[in-house]
């Protein structure tokens, strides 16, 4: 995550790490420019910023008569279309081809040849059609209104700013609104001395309906994608299923999931697919209300000391606070079900009788959860600013100390089991208060000191030298402190004079940069041996309790007194260049980032511990990761009468190399390699086995017979070559079938047209 810096102050959560939500919140009618660092130059940030940092200047007053400005806007979100579905025929073609595809279907086993749909569902499968995302999706409609006036004389300026918002939801019920608010002023006290001051802050309500579904991965109806969603699930329902049945005269709620491949025991299982159901869901009166406050103030004073020409002073202090109140609502519902859907004929809803249906409560993770927590930060800068032009050289210099404080506290209560249609809001109503309740608290602090010397001669060559040093007590007393330089060099070649004869090239800049940032996300005293309390941490002895467990404490992590900061070296190179009066711009950034003496918790999962050592290894410093890639950005701007356009286009290429990390424990010597093409568990590129591309689609699916037999083909003159029998996993050519997957035959030292468990080429 990149750091975050608004009017210099540095935004961080309750543990110090760079948060993205004072950004998330901020109206952008009070923004005056954004910036993004990515190379070496975002090392005067430190280590929270190894992941590039983005500048923020929001807006200030100017001298002038009071300006009145005011900014609405309605708009709808809607999606242009959706991912196309099969209808309700085209599903069942589809499912029973899949199923004829199994070896199952040649041993006879019925219950499995029980789940196809027979030629007569098939039949009436034609004139069925619910379309659960249809249904469910709905434009979405948003405001929002701004005012802001600033104005002031040549002492003093203002600038003050109110927004509202509202945005409604595209799924299920949302209401949500949110206010803020930025003043500040700026203030010339005497010749030498200014002050500055602002203050913001923001009120938010978000009221949406609990429709999602978490951690459902038992593979159905395309639901095996962890994490909660609900989107994904509507989308890939088959439209055959209904929502809900009439049922004597009263409308049920249905499980979706007990189709041809469902079993009786999915309803109401954790993690299974048949408990859910979107509109059941939306009218139990689960929901999740969010209340949140938050305000910022920043206050800085400036001293142009008048006795040595270009020299200042400024000091800075910044305070935050903010507050949340969450609760979640998770309510029993009602599903019905048909036991038998699993025989022959019954996997079609119609074809039910009433005296098929079991009503079954959904009771499974209904809960009630009330959390609120404050955080508040604090940030104390004190900067010497030196600045002077002599002749064609012009040189600045800056240093700084910085010191940062966050503190946070959270409470969660949670009960289990509320009682349907009892809920009022009230505590006493929530049901069973759960052993689950929480009190959490954290601090963190920093001490920094940061400096910058810039060079410029001629406003062609330029140099850059900047340092910070940080301070972290997750490390041992003689690793606290990480050092973190930087350089750069530029040369604006458009600015030489031989260059000038160059009529078509407006501006021309070459760029170069290293720097080192680092790392300190770890948890804290891993340098240290610490111990937990555990209930059943061995027998007794005595007469008294002897032979019964009791508590005891219990060894965490052996400690690691030399693990450090992590090391990330950035290496840039960019050119700038600006054509035909500047209305055609070009960039390009190359870039090479080694991270290296990584904070690595993969050794203790990789490499273990013997038994007889009587701990687990604590975190090291131990593997590297490359990443590089490029960057080309090409705009053109220009205006037509007083209109002015911008049209602009971005390309980015960039990759990883894996070049050191722990080798896992295995059972043979030989097989304790790490593969090419393989992830590395913690650090997961994207990887996979070779496909052979020569398919009628060049993506290696096989979709027709043709496919198949060209496939085959080239199995068995690889096999020929060493005099063996081709096969594809064990299988043999008539046992392939459309859809099944064409791999390059790499297998051993030489190509057998063989296709077995894979060796790591």
């Amino acid at each position: 995550m990149p750091l975050v810096i608004i009017d210099d102050v540095i935004q961080v959560d309750a543990q110090g790490q760079p948060t993205l939500s004072t950004l998330n919140i901020l109206n952008p009618v009070d923004v005056e420019s954004i910036s993004v660092l990515r190379d070496a130059s975002a090392a005067i940030y430190g280590s929270r910023a190894a992941q590039g940092a983005i500048i923020v200047k929001t807006k200030r007053g100017h001298s002038g008569p009071p300006r009145i400005s005011y900014s609405g806007k309605y708009g709808v979100m809607d999606a242009v279309s959706h991912a196309k579905q099969m209808n309700a025929h085209e599903y069942g073609v589809f499912a029973n081809s899949f199923l004829l595809a199994s070896e199952r279907v040649k041993t006879g086993d019925s219950g499995y040849m029980n789940k196809l749909f027979s030629d007569n569902e098939l039949e009436e499968m034609k004139g069925l059609d619910y379309n659960w995302l249809d249904k469910a999706w709905k434009a979405a409609f948003t405001q929002s209104h701004s005012v802001n006036v600033s104005g002031g004389s040549e002492k003093a300026t203002y600038y003050a700013g109110v927004s509202y918002y509202k945005q409604g939801a595209n799924l299920g019920n949302q209401d949500y609104s949110k206010w803020s608010y930025r003043t500040g002023i700026d203030i010339t006290l005497t010749s030498d001395l200014k002050f500055s001051a602002s203050l913001s802050g923001n009120t938010s309500q978000k009221e949406t309906s609990f429709t999602k579904v978490a951690n459902v991965n038992d593979g159905s109806y395309g639901s095996k994608v962890n994490g909660v969603v609900d989107y994904g699930y509507l989308a890939h329902m088959p439209r055959y299923i209904p929502w809900s049945m009439d049922l004597n005269g009263e409308e049920v709620y249905l499980s979706p999931s007990l189709g041809p491949h469902q079993t009786t025991s999915d309803i109401n299982a954790n993690g299974k697919f048949g408990a859910w159901n979107y509109y059941a869901l939306l009218n139990s009166g689960s929901a999740s209300i969010n209340d949140s406050n938050g305000w910022d103030a920043n206050f800085s004073m400036t001293y142009q000391v008048p006795f040595v020409q270009g020299l200042s002073l400024r000091g800075s202090y910044a305070i935050s606070r903010s507050t949340s109140d969450n609760e979640q609502i998770a309510l029993p519902y009602t599903l019905y079900y048909n036991r038998n859907m699993v025989n022959v004929d019954q996997h079609l809803y119609g074809a039910w009788q009433p005296t098929d249906f079991v009503k079954t409560d959904i009771t499974e993770k209904s809960r009630v959860s009330y959390n609120d927590g404050i955080s508040k930060r604090s940030q104390l800068n004190f900067f010497v600013n030196y600045q002077r032009q002599f002749g064609d050289h012009y040189v600045t210099g800056m240093f700084s100390v910085e010191r940062g404080e966050s503190y946070g506290h959270d409470k969660s209560l949670l009960y289990e089991n509320p009682v349907k249609d009892q809920y009022n809001g009230m505590y006493n109503t929530a049901g069973t208060l759960s052993n689950n309740t929480t009190n959490g608290k954290n601090e963190a602090g920093s001490l920094s000191y940061l400096g910058r010397v810039t060079y410029n001669y001629a406003s062609k060559y330029m140099l850059e030298f900047l340092f910070r040093s940080d301070a972290s007590t997750k490390f041992a007393p003689e690793n606290y402190w990480g050092f973190f330089p930087s350089l750069s060099a530029a040369w604006i070649m458009s600015e030489e004079r031989w260059f000038k004869r160059v009529k078509w090239i407006d501006g021309l800049k070459f760029r170069m940069s290293w720097g080192r940032t680092g790392r300190d996300n770890i948890a804290p005293w891993l340098w240290k041996q610490t111990y937990q309390m555990k209930n059943d941490g061995g027998y007794n002895f005595g007469t008294a309790q002897g032979g019964t467990l009791g508590s005891a404490l219990a060894a965490n992590k052996s400690p690691n007194r030399s693990i450090h900061w992590d090391k990330v070296d950035k290496f840039n190179f960019g050119i700038d260049a600006r054509f035909l009066r500047s209305r055609l711009n070009f960039g390009l950034d190359i870039y090479y980032d080694i991270n290296d003496e990584l904070l690595n918790q993969a050794t203790v999962n990789e490499l273990g511990t013997p038994f007889f050592a009587g701990g687990s290894v604590a975190d090291s410093n131990f593997g590297r990761i490359d990443t590089y890639g490029a960057d080309v950005s090409i705009s053109w701007a220009d205006k037509v009468g007083q209109v002015k356009y911008n049209v602009g286009v971005n390309f980015s290429l960039n990759g990883n190399r894996v070049k050191t990390w722990p080798e896992s424990v295995v059972g043979y010597p030989s097989d304790n390699t790490i593969s090419e093409g393989s992830r590395t568990k913690d650090y997961m590129p994207c990887w996979g086995y070779k496909v052979w591309r020569r398919t009628s689609s060049g993506d290696g699916l096989l979709r027709t017979s043709e496919d198949i037999d060209n496939y085959w083909a080239y199995l068995t003159e690889h096999a020929d070559a060493v005099g063996g029998t081709p096969n594809y996993f064990g299988k043999k050519k008539e046992e392939m079938r459309v859809g099944m997957l064409a791999y390059q035959d790499l297998h051993g030292p030489m190509e057998d047209g063989v296709l077995t468990e894979a060796d790591g080429r």
